[in-house]
């Protein structure tokens, strides 16, 4: 699994460890926003409606960066998945190729040859 995962995540550490960043704003915002919650609870029981209104705006700002941060690990999440899986069927490839015609011969693999060249010109 170790070695899988140095060759399919290989040129992809910034953008994982960008991630869990970004996953800890997420976090961290979503916190924020149930302590405001608890604060425009306080305005309201003692009728302060300044306090209410600030912290009620308040939430929606944190809520706009929580958007905004689930967005952002959800595009490049995907993006490590897709470049993995480009990784992972062009080494693939590169394999079955280089096999010599006597391997090739004992088993069928024009499937996941047409599969991966499919794949990797798309």
């Amino acid at each position: 699994m170790k070695k899988f995962l140095s060759v399919a995540l290989k040129f992809q550490w910034k953008t994982i460890i960008i991630i869990f960043a970004l996953l800890i704003i997420q976090t961290f915002f979503q916190m924020e926003i149930i302590d405001l919650f608890g604060t425009a609870l306080t305005g309201v029981k003692e009728q302060k409606i300044d306090l209410l209104f600030k912290s009620g705006l308040y939430m929606l700002v944190y809520t706009a960066f929580v958007m905004i941060a689930i967005y952002a690990v959800s595009f490049l999440s995907t993006r490590v998945a897709s470049k993995a899986a480009y990784t992972v069927r062009e080494k693939l490839f590169h394999i079955l190729m280089n096999l010599p015609d006597e391997e090739i011969v004992k088993f069928k693999i024009s499937g996941l040859t047409t599969r991966s060249t499919r794949g990797m010109s798309s």
